[in-house]
């Protein structure tokens, strides 16, 4: 038995939630890329997750936007690669 490529998304979702979002502008994204189910989770698996920030601007349009792209990693106690995407994430910015 293994999880769906889909329920480890969400797992990486609420950790990001969790202890990245909470407390921030956040109010969306315009989608994903990249993403990549390398090896399946199973049940008893111990997950963490790494982020690393791509790039960091201002919109054009609405400079009161930031713009956020930046990369999960998912991996297992092993250190394999369960998951990884690359997402951009809107913020709303404070002066």
């Amino acid at each position: 038995m293994i999880a769906s490529g889909w329920h480890t998304c969400c797992l990486a979702m609420r950790l990001v939630c969790d202890n990245v979002l909470a407390g921030s502008e956040s109010f969306g994204s315009p989608g994903l890329t990249n993403l990549n189910w390398s090896n399946p989770v199973r049940p008893g698996d111990q997950l963490h997750l790494r982020i690393e920030v791509i790039d960091v601007r201002r919109a054009r349009s609405r400079p009161t936007l930031g713009i956020v792209r930046w990369t999960w990693r998912m991996r297992n106690q092993r250190d394999a690669d369960v998951l990884s995407l690359e997402a951009t994430s809107l913020f709303e910015l404070s002066d």
